[in-house]
């Protein structure tokens, strides 16, 4: 995957929660990738995620692609027709994702939002093949059965896939620079990501060490 080079980089510091000034930082841009605040601050992340989204709607409009950040858990389960907020065991830390996201739905905006499960450091390490990306779900298999499956067993599902979700900063930022035109696969999508196959060791081995 691509990167995006270092020239005619901007740094700009700024208040997000101050509207004249985050308007000013996006005046010009082509695209926009936030990822201000963290989900532990509760309603005060929602609150920001709500300003850097309306300026984006006043500065940016429908024409230039917007990305967000959430979590894995408002990614679909196959096959279950529900998210993973809510579930037994999800801790409730995690709803203000689940918020953002229905704030999204209701813009205008050419939005992506990348929903990762924990990430890694790893940038000194080549990222390896078996990365899948996918689309509004979780990125791994889950059997037709999981129509009828009860909340606990859905649960228990996301759990035992968890090393599946755990991926490098790195990738995560490679899908998003790769996905900066207006419109395409992603555009008003959710976009999950993780490893295929047996990558999910590999993924909770690498955390450990």
């Amino acid at each position: 995957m691509g990167s995006v080079p270092a020239t005619g980089l901007r740094v700009v510091r700024f208040d997000a929660m101050d509207p004249a000034t985050l308007d000013a930082a996006l005046e010009g841009q082509d695209a926009m990738i936030s990822a201000a605040g963290t989900v532990v601050d509760g309603q005060r992340f929602v609150e920001l995620f709500d300003r850097v989204v309306t300026s984006a709607e006043r500065v940016l409009g429908s024409e230039r692609r917007v990305w967000m950040l959430a979590g894995a858990g408002v990614l679909d389960i196959p096959h279950a027709g529900r998210i993973g907020i809510g579930l037994p065991f999800v801790p409730g830390i995690y709803r203000p994702h689940l918020d953002n996201w229905r704030r999204l739905e209701r813009s205008r905006l050419d939005w992506a939002l990348m929903c990762p499960g924990p990430m890694v450091a790893g940038d000194d390490q080549p990222v390896p093949e078996g990365l899948e990306v996918s689309v509004d779900a979780l990125p791994f298999a889950v059997g037709a059965w999981a129509r009828f499956a009860p909340p606990i067993a859905l649960s228990l599902v996301m759990k035992r896939n968890l090393g599946r979700l755990r991926v490098p900063y790195r990738s995560v930022a490679d899908v998003i620079t790769d996905s900066l035109e207006p419109g395409g696969r992603f555009s008003r999508r959710r976009v999950g990501i993780g490893w295929s196959g047996a990558r999910g060791d590999a993924g909770r081995a690498g955390a450990a060490e």
